[in-house]
């Protein structure tokens, strides 16, 4: 039986998700590792939220083992049919490199790293690129989800370098509104016409919190899931 799937059932009777148990164990390890956190921040984006995740704080090699096995295992229980992992530069590319490892390791799935450079390299064997694009049928690996912009810029590169993109995997979906109806995820994947998976969103956070008696901070993360638009 999958430890991760595609979602979380809901308890009927509370209306909330019922977490996975790799689910549970990744919101423990962003808050303990203090990758969340709470107060007033600008994101790249330029929008406001209370809240700041920052993966780049899992910087033990414990943490990368156990990043790598999350990000495998989404990939597995999402039955993909895929040969390489893109990591934007430059938080994708650890990501990228522990998640292939983990694929190898614990799946026996063994499949391509490919990255990019943020400046070309001129020298050596030059290029922007580490790690075969043409003809491969490439997941994106990323650590959140708000706008979409950054990713998209690596999709639409993955493209142009004649890569096939078959899927985007994040680490949080914010579930950033650009319309009343669609969130940026759901927009970006109609976009690109291409699943934007992740392994937990704010919905399971906030109530991984409520379980947790924190309920103000609860309310904080759905107060951002509900507004519309965050002004930019």
């Amino acid at each position: 039986m999958s430890l991760l799937g595609t979602s979380s059932s809901s308890d009927k009777q509370t209306g909330k998700h019922l977490l996975s148990s790799l689910q549970h164990s990744f919101i423990e390890l962003v808050l303990e590792r203090r990758a969340l956190e709470f107060g007033s921040f600008q994101l790249k984006s330029g929008r406001s939220s209370h809240f700041f995740f920052n993966l780049g704080k899992l910087i033990e090699g414990q943490d990368f083992n156990q990043l790598g096995r999350w990000y495998a295992q989404r990939l597995v229980d999402s039955g993909l049919n895929f040969d390489t992992v893109f990591g934007p530069a430059y938080k994708g590319i650890p990501l990228a490199t522990a998640t292939v490892m983990s694929l190898a390791t614990a799946f026996q799935r063994n499949v391509a790293l490919a990255y990019n450079r943020k400046e070309t390299k001129a020298h050596g064997e030059g290029g922007q690129w580490v790690g075969p694009i043409d003809g491969r049928r490439i997941v994106l690996v990323d650590d959140v989800l708000t706008a979409g912009t950054a990713i998209l810029q690596s999709a639409e590169l993955i493209t142009k370098n004649s890569g096939t993109l078959v899927a985007i995997l994040i680490a949080l979906d914010r579930q950033a509104k650009i319309s009343p109806q669609q969130t940026a995820a759901e927009q970006l994947s109609e976009q690109l016409k291409v699943p934007v998976l992740s392994l937990v969103n704010l919905t399971h956070i906030a109530d991984y919190l409520d379980d947790q008696q924190q309920i103000t901070l609860a309310e904080q993360l759905r107060a951002e899931i509900f507004s519309y638009p965050e002004k930019v």
